[in-house]
């Protein structure tokens, strides 16, 4: 185990000399969002955030919050027995 841990270590090293963006995980965070949600929805974020004046990632939602995706306000009944 040792060994692995090491050999770990040493990867990861290695990938932070080839790109140190690595050690910032908001620039990360951005990319991620970018990749899986596209441009548009990028500058919109961009967009509200500076508006709001906070971190990108901090932003809480990509878009409008849709009420009816959560089931928290929804009451589920037990059959009669």
């Amino acid at each position: 185990m040792v060994k692995w841990i090491a050999w770990l270590n040493e990867q990861m090293q290695q990938a932070i000399e080839e790109d140190d963006m690595l050690l910032d995980a908001d620039a990360i965070g951005i990319e991620i969002f970018r990749a899986r949600y596209g441009d548009d929805a990028y500058h919109k974020r961009l967009e509200r955030t500076k508006k709001h004046g906070i971190k990108f990632i901090d932003y809480p939602y990509s878009g409008k919050k849709n009420k009816n995706r959560y089931l928290g306000h929804v009451l589920i009944k037990r059959p009669a027995a």
